[in-house]
């Protein structure tokens, strides 16, 4: 895949509200700003196909054939985030559109969006939205939820 269409890409992952904490992938002058956003894209494009998934910033690197320490550089100098802070905000949103739209329970919900831990999943949820599971449910839904 050459830049223009990881780019593209990117670009349309962001503007359908894929990554609303990832408003923009920056596109600079110069060859090397341009491994910098392919790398990027390819990055954010992995982190939405397999956010369910036990992803973590050495798998992703090791499928994008780059290291762990350049990948991380890269996501902070583009993205102003860590790949862990992309990740989560991203599975979090996922979350929030499961638990309006699922009848699942937050066990379930919790897995598909890749935790196995329901508590922990709790616990960063509320860290995230200032609210439980259960909470953000029933606010907005309202009581009959």
């Amino acid at each position: 895949t050459g830049f223009p269409s990881a780019y593209k890409q990117a670009e349309t992952l962001s503007g359908n509200g894929l990554f609303p904490q990832i408003c923009t992938v920056s596109v600079g002058g110069g060859e090397n700003n341009a491994q910098y956003n392919r790398v990027i894209a390819s990055a954010i494009e992995l982190i939405g196909k397999e956010f369910g998934k036990d992803i973590s910033i050495a798998t992703v690197a090791k499928r994008l054939f780059v290291s762990e320490s350049y990948l991380m550089h890269l996501f902070k100098a583009n993205l102003g985030k860590t790949f862990n802070e992309c990740l989560t905000g991203y599975r979090i949103v996922k979350a929030k559109e499961l638990l309006l739209k699922s009848p699942d329970r937050v066990g379930i919900i919790a897995e598909q969006v890749g935790y196995n831990d329901v508590k922990y999943f709790a616990s960063v949820f509320k860290k995230y939205t200032n609210m439980t599971p259960n909470e953000f449910v029933k606010a907005r839904k309202g009581s009959a939820y």
